[in-house]
């Protein structure tokens, strides 16, 4: 809503898809008093899942950013952790798995073909042929 580099920050007026956190709206209340006007909506119950999630996703990476490559698995292990515990007991609650140290990620699942000999193309049925 603002941009500022080093001075005072300025307006900027244009579509936003931003969730109204706290500073947000505190933000947008000074913008209002300055002449500004906020338009904002509800949320939908389809569309929160997702809105909240992104919210979530930029804040976790904004606190990844700011720490050194060997915090960042255990901080994100504490909020699976916290996540694990908020829906501990609930029937429809899917396991959640912390991530493994490094941390790396699947890139590939090669099948054997031969003694030391692997594939990792599908089969042409999976490639539409």
């Amino acid at each position: 809503m603002v941009t500022g580099t080093g001075g005072p920050a300025q307006p900027v007026a244009g579509v936003y898809e931003k969730l109204i956190t706290q500073s947000v709206q505190q933000e947008l209340g000074q913008l209002e008093a300055m002449g500004w006007k906020a338009i904002d909506a509800e949320v939908s119950a389809e569309s929160s899942p997702h809105v909240l999630a992104r919210h979530i996703g930029e804040v976790v990476a904004h606190r990844l950013n700011q720490l050194p490559p060997d915090q960042q698995v255990p901080f994100v292990n504490q909020i699976l952790e916290s996540l694990a515990t908020c829906t501990a007991g609930r029937i429809d609650a899917e396991p959640i798995s912390t991530v493994a140290d490094g941390p790396r990620q699947l890139l590939a699942l090669a099948r054997q073909e031969a003694p030391g000999a692997y594939t990792i193309r599908p089969p042409s049925s999976w490639a539409g042929g």
